[in-house]
Parts: structure tokens; C-alpha cells; sequence
């Protein structure tokens, strides 16, 4: 068990005993890509994800906030469920998730297989910046917060055992929210959660997509 497995584990328990632990690759909204032609009987392995983010979480005056690592500040989780897990290894279980079914799809080194998915989390950055001054103003419909989100990831496809890969994109989301006291969410987790699914669910299609036109190219 991870440290932010044994951390949020027990703040779970503190908080409240109806809280549940899950993993990030548990999230709900991630879709289900249709199968093309020569997608079944694939074997696919998605690895580990190299992760290239900043380590430091930078605070200012207790006002602002960014966090470069969201899974470690729940920013996934739901209401009475804490969802845990460093994204390098949650973020291939997501796009096994999204990935049709009819092949068989491994996560991490799974000897011989077809393709080989790898790739790099480049950011996941959320922030907030909340005007406690404006809060005088909320019944005018003035925002006092404002979160942000800025997600990339880089995706890569090889062949067999290629070097260099055949197919790679990198996807990007960005997105801003304000809160007001009739308005908005009360903080960036579903920015957060909206960036996530939109990558995988991208993610998932190209690679299906790409991984069928090229066994059907090969006669497989």
C-alpha cells in the first residue's frame, strides 16, 4: 500500500465512517469505444506512464492554491469517496477501461503483444484564487473565486517491439470557472475530473482507431 493509499485511508476514517476508498481508474464517466473492424483479437499492453510534472505544491497567502498532483489533494474524488492512486499507473487503467472490448489489453510488461502503448503526463495542474473582498459583494453576482485546470498528456503507439512508435499525440485541456454565491463550483475538483475524462476518452478512441487500421493494413 502507497503512502497516499495509507494517507488518504486514514483521513477517510477521521473524517467519517461512511467515507469509501477507491482508485482514481474507478471514476465514473470515462466511455466505452466502439470496436472497428480489425480491432478483435488485438493484444495491447499500456505501461506505466513517465511523469514529468513539477513535484512541488505551491500555497500563497491561503488564498491561492495550485497543486501540480491532484491525486494527492482528492481532487478526483466524490463526495464520501476519497479516490486515491498516483496517475502514472491510473491513467493506463483508465484507457484499459476505455478500450473496446474483444482484445486483450495488459497493464505494465506482459512479454509479447501486438502494441504497446506508453506515454508521459506532462501536467495536471489546478489552482484556485479566491478574493475574500469580493465576498462582501456575492448578492451582486460578483465572483469571489476563480479555479483553473490545465491538463496535458502525451500518448504514444508502438509496434511489436519498434523503437520508434507509430502513432503519438499529445492531448490538451484548459479550462476556467468562476464561483459566485449562485453560481459555480465550490473548488476545482470537477475541473479536475472533466480534464481526465476528456483525455482518456480521446486517448481510447485514436488508439483503437489506429490499432485497427493497422492489423487490418497487415491482413491480421
Amino acid at each position: 500500500m502507497g503512502k497516499w493509499t495509507i494517507l488518504a485511508f486514514a483521513l477517510g476514517q477521521g473524517c467519517s465512517s461512511t467515507q469509501s476508498l477507491e482508485r482514481v481508474r474507478d471514476i465514473d464517466g470515462i466511455e466505452t469505444v466502439d470496436a472497428p473492424r480489425g480491432w478483435q483479437g488485438a493484444t495491447v499492453t499500456i505501461d506505466p506512464f513517465e511523469d514529468l510534472r513539477p513535484n512541488e505544491t505551491w500555497k500563497g497567502n491561503g488564498y491561492r492554491s495550485r497543486n501540480e498532483h491532484p491525486e494527492h489533494a482528492y481532487a478526483f474524488s466524490d463526495r464520501r469517496v476519497h479516490r486515491v492512486g498516483d496517475l502514472d499507473e491510473e491513467y493506463p487503467a483508465l484507457l484499459a477501461r476505455a478500450l473496446p472490448p474483444g482484445a486483450q489489453i495488459s497493464l505494465g510488461a506482459a512479454g509479447a503483444t501486438e502494441f504497446v502503448v506508453r506515454g508521459q503526463l506532462i501536467q495536471s495542474t489546478v489552482s484556485s484564487n479566491v478574493r475574500p473582498v469580493a465576498a462582501f459583494f456575492q448578492v451582486l453576482g460578483i465572483p469571489f473565486a476563480k479555479h483553473e485546470v490545465r491538463f496535458r498528456v502525451a500518448v504514444e503507439l508502438y509496434r511489436d517491439t519498434s523503437e520508434a512508435p507509430i502513432w503519438s499525440q499529445t492531448y490538451a485541456y484548459t479550462d476556467d470557472q468562476l464561483q459566485g454565491i449562485f453560481y459555480g463550483s465550490e473548488d476545482s475538483g470537477d475541473l479536475a475530473k472533466a480534464a481526465l475524462r476528456d483525455s482518456v476518452n480521446r486517448a481510447a478512441a485514436d488508439i483503437t482507431a489506429v490499432v485497427a487500421a493497422s492489423r487490418s493494413a497487415s491482413g491480421a
